[in-house]
């Protein structure tokens, strides 16, 4: 998920919860860690692990 559309998303709940009630959807719009940044983690984590395997 893009950065532009975090926070896209973020402030189109942000202004829906002006107008109606979002508490079902609140979580939609927390600052959560991007998938591409997730991506990268497990990645790393893998590469660790393969090369701890091949020593």
């Amino acid at each position: 998920m893009s950065m532009k559309y975090a926070e896209a998303k973020s402030r189109a709940v942000k202004s829906a919860g002006e107008v109606v009630e979002t508490e079902d959807i609140n979580h939609i719009a927390e600052e959560k860690e991007l998938m591409a940044e997730r991506v990268e983690k497990l990645k790393e984590e893998c590469d660790l692990q393969k090369l701890s395997f091949y020593e």
